[in-house]
């Protein structure tokens, strides 16, 4: 082949590659930013990472990350999007008795608001504690905040005043719950579980095996109460505390927290995971289909109806009969 010849059969083929090119690039799509705005119109985002949801009678309040919460009549069917001023991540969120909410960012900040749940305000947490965790209020509107160093933080007047109590010991408190007869029972580090009648006295109960981590706490009462943790463990017991025994749970899932809707309990986790109590054992709820997203909250919308919340926008309402569940996907997630 002349060198002319091989010139011109190259040209060629790189006008005829070049021209496909130019071809290619002239039926591509458009760039279509619909789908764009249809997702930051919804209210609920696939990129919601819920950590905690509290209720009243009249309000239902989603905690997510970067200040974001979701606002709910108790029907839980329509949401308003809240951007509060942060982006910080909230830890936990508490409705009191008065209707008023509460809620902990990992800021060291206390949110307040009205029984209407939309005007919040930014409270200071005066500690010098870098871990918070437990979150309650009790029957006196009183706001408790769970802190390392075996600190309790309390506020009567939601946030304007602090005073603190501690055990002077290294350990964190990772739960706080009141029962119906104004008890505080509160759970932290190295297997500690401990009761109070007036938040200054406290008993310990025996310490929770192999200073098991608590990650979720919930007592019926005085003398029945659960925690839960790592690997799907979940220790009962009968006698308020003075024995503790581990139940059969059908997961090795972390499980963060539990919920009850009527006289059922639940325990929620890891990897979409929801346990039912029943008979001394923890089944999984087959209503709930196979999710990669944790759950991590929930609460009663009545007797027949559990409001899960969790990763990946995952916001979902459980409805109850007596004998099984049925799932009503409300959320974003998969």
């Amino acid at each position: 082949m002349s060198e002319r010849l091989f010139k011109t059969t190259h040209l060629r083929i790189g006008w005829i590659l070049l021209t496909a090119l130019f071809a290619l690039l002239g039926c591509e799509a458009p760039l279509n930013l619909s789908r764009v705005g249809e997702e930051k119109a919804r209210s609920i985002h696939v990129f919601d990472h819920f950590k905690a949801v509290a209720s009243t009678a009249n309000k239902v309040v989603v905690a997510s990350d970067a200040g974001v919460l979701l606002i709910s009549d108790h029907n839980a069917e329509q949401w308003q999007r809240i951007q509060l001023p942060t982006k910080a991540s909230f830890i936990g969120i508490t409705a009191c008795p008065n209707g008023r909410f509460a809620a902990v960012d990992s800021r060291r900040t206390l949110w307040v608001s009205s029984a209407q749940a939309t005007d919040w305000q930014a409270k200071p947490i005066d500690t010098e504690e870098s871990a918070l965790m437990g979150l309650a209020c009790d029957s006196a509107n009183t706001v408790w905040v769970g802190a390392s160093f075996s600190t309790l933080l309390i506020t009567s007047d939601f946030g304007d005043t602090w005073r603190s109590s501690t055990q002077d010991e290294d350990l964190l408190f990772t739960a706080i719950q009141f029962l119906d007869d104004g008890t505080a029972v509160i759970a932290g580090e190295f297997g500690t579980v401990m009761f109070s009648r007036d938040g200054n006295d406290w008993e310990r109960t025996e310490p929770l095996p192999n200073e098991f981590y608590p990650m979720g706490l919930y007592f019926r009462d005085r003398r029945h109460g659960w925690v839960s943790g790592l690997s799907g463990t979940i220790l009962h017991t009968a006698d308020g505390g003075q024995s503790w025994e581990r139940q059969q749970s059908e997961s090795s899932a972390p499980l963060y927290g539990f919920a009850t809707a009527g006289n059922r309990l639940f325990v929620l986790g890891d990897n979409g995971t929801l346990l039912e109590y029943g008979g001394g054992e923890w089944r999984s709820v087959s209503a709930l289909p196979r999710l990669s997203s944790y759950l991590i909250g929930a609460v009663s919308l009545d007797e027949h109806r559990l409001l899960l919340a969790g990763g990946a926008g995952t916001l979902k309402t459980l409805e109850l009969d007596s004998n099984s569940a049925r799932l009503a996907d409300q959320g974003a997630g998969q």
